[in-house]
């Protein structure tokens, strides 16, 4: 049976960090905080939470409910962890897509999902370019150009029969994604 790391945190907590996150000068979505710390996490150099949580949230702003700010950036480096352990396992690579349904996976998951996380992980890349974006290597350029084709940054045309061959290549794109993830982490 696959240990699924995610469902560590309930429903509601997921809700709860989105609401967090969404509320922040940053104005981050769960979605597009996932797919960043999984660039986070894939990147050769370590970096600490202190590094990267800042521009997860920016400034940060106190809620109207009370929640303690400390429990909501300990949350997202439980995040951070569950990625390290999941990439350390045999199982396939687990998005959160949807806070409201963690365990939706990349094949159900509606193609706005999966641009948000791909947005998310493009942000990681931009943030520290020198890791990834600098790289002269084939392999690594024709990976990090799928995460940006994903969020349609870049745009292709507007010609029916290229439109249509950009919705093929986007389903294989899309399916061959948790294997992109693992490469670029292993890499």
């Amino acid at each position: 049976m696959k240990n699924n790391t995610l469902l560590k945190f309930t429903p509601k907590e997921l809700i709860d960090l989105d609401s967090f996150l969404r509320n922040q000068t940053s104005d981050m979505t769960l979605v597009k905080a996932h797919g960043f710390i999984t660039a986070i996490v894939s990147f050769p150099e370590l970096f600490m939470p202190s590094e990267w949580i800042p521009v997860l949230v920016g400034d940060i702003k106190f809620l109207h409910d009370h929640t303690p700010v400390n429990i909501m950036l300990e949350k997202l480096v439980t995040i951070y962890r569950q990625i390290v352990r999941n990439f350390g396992t045999n199982s396939n690579f687990e998005f959160i897509l949807s806070a409201e349904q963690p365990g939706l996976t990349i094949d159900k998951a509606p193609y706005a999902s999966i641009q948000e996380w791909c947005n998310g992980y493009c942000l990681a890349l931009i943030w520290n370019e020198h890791e990834w974006l600098n790289i002269k290597e084939d392999f690594i350029t024709k990976a990090c150009t799928t995460f940006f084709m994903l969020t349609e940054i870049i745009n292709f045309t507007n010609e029916r029969k290229k439109l249509e061959e950009w919705n093929k290549d986007k389903q294989l794109l899309i399916k061959n994604l948790p294997d992109l993830i693992l490469a670029l982490y292993n890499y």
